[in-house]
């Protein structure tokens, strides 16, 4: 599998109610359809350049680590493999 951005769901949502703007209000804000907010919040679609630079242009104050993280599976496996044989390998 690929890299990919993620959207950091969890952290969206508790700003979100922090402060008070539901998902229609953020699409205004993103220059987004409300539909394209709710398939990433819900993981059933991939932010694209669009979405990400309208999340970001709707909370100034917050960058790209805070709203998003890139999820490396072939990173990940490859950090096992080299920990398992540290782990493994006798000295």
């Amino acid at each position: 599998m690929k890299p990919k951005i993620v959207l950091k769901s969890k952290y969206l949502k508790e700003l979100q109610e922090e402060r008070g703007i539901t998902d229609v209000a953020l699409a205004k804000l993103a220059f987004l359809n409300p539909s394209q907010i709710w398939r990433v919040k819900e993981r059933r679609s991939n932010p694209g350049p669009e979405f990400i630079a309208g999340i970001l242009n709707a909370f100034p104050d917050k960058n790209f680590n805070d709203l998003f993280f890139i999820l490396n599976p072939l990173q990940e496996s490859q950090e096992g493999r080299i920990s398992n044989f540290n782990l493994s390998k006798k000295g």
